[in-house]
């Protein structure tokens, strides 16, 4: 059966033209008939596909009607499924709850900082405390060292020459202050059994000294002596002078006497009184003498304190001056035996050789230049991150840290957590590769290893993003925040 397409209103086919040939009243009865059935249904026709204009999406209620439809509009007017309709509903459901759980639930509010891991102790860096020559370097990049073990020489031979001389210098002066002490104590200078060099040549010095000394005191004593020898014979003449003095002027009394008797001679009177004069001067001479002798001791004896004093003196300028110089010599000689100990470094602590300098045996490396850079082993590490300065108002010390290192994928190992231990107090400016400036702080997360899975190993310089909680927040809001901020900028003008 062949469906005819139903015409719409405005393309409804015109009717059939009234043929002009006369017809029999019973067929013309049917005509009319016909006819007027014809009409009728043409107009409920024409009213169906008005209102069919009108809701387009009704389903035609005429069996016959859709009977003669298309495929196309029959498909488009099939009543819709009941499970079209549930799937609608179905939607709506998920959208309300969805605005209900967006509304309720919460999500974490985190600063994305990147960063690194750096060892709790700073990388050990060893170098040549002078300029030296390398002699051996028997380790390299990667191996294990443990404390004590030798990692590079260098040539002893400058080193050592300073420190053999500045050993000889406070050898010689440590015997120096011994031969000065026991000459200030009046003792005698007796080095050990076995002197060395410079003990003998001490005690050369002690023996030409105290027999110098000796002989200068020694004549000074000696002309004392003879001095007080003078004394004691100018004491027993002032006697006899005395004696004499006391006859001779008895003798000129007695002549005196006589001469007044008129018996006695005045020649023997004046001879008298000569002799008396003569004995007065002499008594007067071995005075004045005796009073020199006196005086002279007492000179010599001011000149022996003297020289005693002078040499003790010099001694002890000489003994204070070697102990300054005996502790200038001791200071260089352990600042050389330092020296003497860096000509062979050696690990201070377990570590693992990070760098080796890439001079080769017999080059010269100069003072303070990096030789070998040791990590070590046994230590604590921390990360360093880089907190972006304009998300530094929710961020204090002991906010908790998730950590992603960049060589180990999180979704594979996981991540670490951790907890920010230190904040810079004031921010840095660092240039990117475009030349713009940025401000960051420093911080400083504590790992929790407890959550660090046995694969990853750590070890510093190790990139990292860390990820700081700081609070959170409902899940509706990111979506209202840029609406709320969109219709606060808006409908605005100058």
């Amino acid at each position: 059966m062949t469906h005819t397409p139903v015409p719409s209103e405005e393309n409804q086919p015109s009717p059939p033209p009234e043929t002009a040939a006369p017809l029999s009243d019973a067929t013309a009865s049917g005509a009319s008939e016909m006819a007027s059935s014809d009409r009728e249904s043409r107009s409920r026709w024409s009213e169906r596909a008005r209102r069919r204009a009108l809701d387009w999406n009704a389903p035609p209620s005429d069996p016959d009607m859709v009977a003669f439809q298309p495929a196309a509009l029959s498909i488009e007017n099939r009543p819709a499924p009941v499970w079209a309709r549930s799937m609608i509903q179905l939607i709506l459901g998920i959208v309300v709850v969805l605005l209900v759980w967006a509304a309720w639930a919460r999500m974490d509010i985190t600063v994305s900082a990147r960063g690194k891991i750096l060892a709790d102790q700073p990388n050990i860096v060893l170098q040549p405390l002078d300029t030296a020559i390398i002699h051996a370097i028997p380790v390299k990049v990667g191996d294990p060292v443990v404390a004590g073990q030798v990692v590079a020489e260098l040539d002893p031979t400058f080193s050592t020459a300073d420190l053999s001389t500045l050993r000889q210098r406070r050898d010689s002066l440590k015997a120096q202050i011994e031969r000065v002490q026991a000459q200030l104590q009046g003792e005698l200078y007796a080095p050990q059994p076995d002197p060395n060099e410079f003990e003998r040549i001490q005690k050369q010095v002690f023996d030409h000294q105290v027999a110098s000394f000796t002989a200068s005191q020694a004549a000074k004593q000696a002309e004392i002596d003879t001095l007080d020898a003078h004394q004691e014979t100018l004491l027993e003449n002032q006697k006899q002078y005395q004696a004499q003095l006391s006859t001779a002027s008895e003798q000129e009394r007695m002549y005196q006497t006589l001469m007044g008797e008129g018996v006695g001679s005045r020649v023997n009177l004046l001879v008298a009184r000569i002799r008396r004069q003569e004995t007065e001067r002499q008594l007067a001479s071995a005075d004045n003498e005796m009073n020199e002798g006196v005086e002279r001791r007492l000179q010599l004896q001011a000149e022996l304190a003297a020289l005693i004093r002078e040499t003790n003196q010099k001694l002890a300028e000489e003994l204070m001056a070697a102990r300054g110089q005996l502790i200038e010599v001791e200071e260089n000689l352990n600042k050389a035996e330092r020296r003497q100990e860096m000509i062979t470094l050696r690990a201070p602590v377990d570590a693992t050789v990070l760098s080796v300098t890439p001079l080769s045996v017999g080059s010269v490396i100069r003072q303070a230049e990096s030789l070998i850079e040791l990590v070590p082993v046994r230590t604590t590490y921390q990360a360093e991150v880089r907190i972006p300065a304009r998300d530094i108002r929710d961020i204090t010390v002991g906010l908790p840290a998730r950590l992603k290192f960049d060589a180990y994928p999180f979704q594979k190992f996981g991540v670490v957590n951790g907890t920010l231990e230190a904040l810079g107090g004031d921010a840095q400016i660092d240039k990117d590769t475009q030349g713009t400036q940025e401000a960051y702080y420093m911080g400083r997360i504590s790992l929790d290893w407890n959550t660090v899975d046995p694969r990853i190993q750590i070890i510093p310089g190790i990139q990292l993003s860390a990820e700081l909680r700081t609070g959170d927040r409902r899940i509706l809001s990111y979506f209202l925040y840029p609406l709320i901020r969109t219709l606060d900028e808006s409908f605005k003008d100058r």
